[in-house]
């Protein structure tokens, strides 16, 4: 069984369950530049090596294996270059998690979901609707980038629909973390690098209740 390092929690649960458990790792966020797909496959490499010398083998990924989660597409093509067959289960996401904690009702309203990269990339939001943006300080992070200086990239972006002070939040993904949650104003988005990563937050943006121009002194 092999599960991707970084969740304690989810290690320690694996440990009861399977007496062979190997762990894998990347050495940056993946999966943002396709790319880059070959240099992301090698942290597989044991992977498909097990299933050329032991057989069957599992590969534990946190929340739901197709939703934001890059591993499995190139697990899947790498089964199908070697001819293995495969199986996706389905799990709950981190999507899931954040309606419940959040409140939110999806039957009366709408929420635009996103990646942090696309939305850097010009993925286009609209204000009067709130915007959930996933890995806010992990898109594509090439050399000399870090987590600070994406976020401050991000702002840039996000201050062409919204003002400064625009109400935001950063919410936990991380189920043990409860509904752990930080409201702050728009501008004081990088100063939160820390606090994103250690608790693999999502970045939610209000929906604004009028659209006069938000474009002002960037902070």
């Amino acid at each position: 069984v092999f599960f991707q390092g970084g969740n304690s929690t989810l290690r320690a649960h694996l440990k009861t369950l399977s007496s062979r458990l190997e762990e894998f790792s990347f050495a940056r966020s993946p999966f943002y530049s396709a790319d880059e797909a070959e240099n992301q496959l090698r942290p597989l490499a044991p992977v498909f090596a097990a299933m050329e010398d032991d057989g069957p083998v599992g590969v534990v990924l946190p929340g739901h294996a197709a939703f934001l989660d890059g591993i499995t597409s190139f697990l899947i093509r790498g089964c199908r270059e070697r001819g293995k067959s495969w199986r996706v289960y389905d799990g709950v996401s981190s999507f899931d998690s954040l309606i419940r904690s959040l409140g939110l009702d999806l039957c009366g309203s709408g929420i635009q979901l996103a990646d942090a990269s696309a939305v850097l990339k010009g993925w286009p939001l609209d204000p009067r609707q709130p915007a959930m943006l996933f890995r806010p300080a992990a898109p594509f992070l090439p050399d000399g980038k870090t987590p600070a200086r994406v976020l401050r990239l991000l702002l840039r972006r996000l201050r062409e629909d919204y003002p400064a002070k625009h109400p935001t939040f950063l919410v936990s993904c991380f189920s043990g973390d409860g509904d752990q949650a930080a409201e702050f104003p728009l501008s004081a988005l990088p100063r939160k690098a820390r606090w994103i990563e250690s608790h693999h937050a999502t970045l939610l943006i209000a929906a604004r209740k009028t659209l006069a121009p938000a474009r002002g002194p960037l902070p």
